[in-house]
């Protein structure tokens, strides 16, 4: 079984029936349905998506909640574009810490919105929702948009960067930089994973490509292109506004509990305020108002969209009872388990293990053999974060990591492999992919080290 098969157990679940009324209707909903967790949430978000075609919004608690959350829409919706849109800097006017693969990852969201192309899913969180963004005519107004066979002068092209405050370099290495070799022009655009490679004839664009920073080499060809400069660069004081401002009328919004977002928001804007009156007159930025949005500002924002709030409801008109519960904790009882599969396909529910590979499939068929039982469930070697029993959509999907243990290497031996192993991500994960998908790799560890044996110090 993959994972996408789970989908059709919800074509049917009253909140994704719900969601769908509301969404051929053209009209704005707010349910309150308590999910299992996030991979739970996650599934019910995917279902809605497929059902409705309308872009979806999850708004989690924390970076790692959104994160966790964005790893298992990937794995269910492995064509779909689920968007990670993170926070560009830690502390509000620390405008030095500023992450530039996350200032990257917010211009890439914003230009997907802003083009109206096909409806995404797009993971977020507290902090990332705090910053207010450029309006969506600045944003117009400062893009650059070329396509193959357009006359434009490299003279005038190379001014434009620098008013985009695009740095030239020799070799373009990260956002933000352009170079110019001859009739050809390496951009590094905000909105890309990959600079681009326009190479003219006289005043006239011959080609576009996207290409590999270390390699050099051609990655893929386009038509078109965009060149987004950064949209985070809060020493300028254009209008802006919340990134809700971005999201079709449409969007439906998945929301964990509201008090804990607008409390976080709050939080955030008294520490603006103090780093704020700390500035002084020595460097000029636009005040906490102007800059970062309050709780009660999204609380404004957020009624104009359909909502599902999958914690604590509190803003709901509506209740749709989930009767959905996190995975159970078997503790190695293998019996236990093997009586709780029988009696779930007994009552005509799906059960799926989540396995970490093929061995685990077979060490699982083996285990029931001994016990002399013979349980009736699927299988899949692609696992999402967490398991849940949902009675009303009638599938129990169990992690088996945490139903056979997590025995992780032990002492210094384990400790070197491990820190090895990360020390390999960095070097050979793109700085971009790594926030996002660090989690994903870690997992994938964790299951090659589940096979080895304990190593005494």
């Amino acid at each position: 079984m993959e994972l996408a098969d789970l989908l059709s157990y919800y074509d049917e679940h009253p909140l994704i029936q719900a969601l769908v009324g509301a969404a051929n209707d053209n009209q704005r909903t707010a349910i309150g349905c308590v999910t299992a967790g996030g991979s739970h949430t996650a599934l019910l978000a995917a279902a809605a998506f497929i059902q409705t075609d309308v872009p979806q919004l999850l708004i989690a608690q924390s970076k790692e909640q959104a994160a966790y959350l964005q790893n298992d829409l990937e794995k269910l919706l492995p064509k779909v574009p689920c968007y990670f849109y993170p926070a560009s800097y830690r502390r509000p006017y620390e405008v030095a810490q500023t992450d530039n693969a996350n200032v990257l990852l917010r211009a890439e969201v914003l230009n997907h919105l802003s083009s109206r192309r096909r409806s995404p899913l797009v993971i977020t969180y507290t902090e990332a929702l705090f910053e207010k963004v450029v309006t969506k005519k600045e944003l117009e107004s400062n893009t650059l948009k070329l396509h193959v066979g357009e006359r434009i002068s490299i003279d005038f092209l190379n001014e434009t960067l620098f008013e985009y405050q695009f740095e030239r370099v020799d070799f373009v290495t990260s956002p933000g930089q352009f170079s110019v070799r001859g009739g050809i022009v390496d951009i590094f655009s905000f909105s890309k994973d990959h600079p681009y490679r326009v190479e003219f004839f006289d005043d006239e664009v011959e080609s576009i490509r996207y290409f590999d920073i270390e390699t050099q080499r051609t990655i893929g060809k386009a038509s078109k292109m965009s060149i987004v400069p950064n949209v985070e660069n809060k020493t300028f004081l254009e209008q802006r506004s919340s990134f809700l401002s971005y999201l079709p009328k449409q969007t439906q919004v998945w929301l964990d509990t509201p008090s804990l977002l607008t409390a976080g928001l709050d939080r955030l804007m008294e520490l603006a305020h103090e780093t704020y009156e700390q500035l002084g007159d020595a460097v000029k930025r636009g005040a906490p108002s102007e800059l970062f949005v309050s709780g009660d500002a999204i609380k404004r924002d957020l009624m104009d969209y359909s909502r599902v709030e999958y914690g604590k409801a509190q803003w709901h008109t509506q209740t749709i009872e989930s009767k959905a519960l996190p995975q159970r904790a078997f503790n190695k009882d293998f019996n236990l388990l093997a009586q709780t599969l029988l009696d779930v396909d007994g009552r005509g529910k799906q059960v799926v293990l989540m396995c970490a590979n093929e061995k685990q499939v077979d060490r699982f068929q083996a285990i029931f053999e001994d016990l002399e039982l013979a349980p009736r469930y699927a299988t899949t070697t692609t696992s999402l974060h967490e398991g849940f029993e949902d009675e009303v959509a009638g599938v129990y999907l169990y992690r088996a990591l945490f139903m056979i243990g997590n025995p992780m290497v032990k002492g210094e031996a384990g400790f070197n492999l491990y820190t090895t192993s990360l020390c390999q991500i960095r070097k050979s994960t793109n700085s971009l992919s790594l926030s996002v998908h660090l989690i994903s790799t870690a997992e994938r560890f964790q299951k090659e080290v589940m096979l080895l044996p304990i190593i005494k110090p």
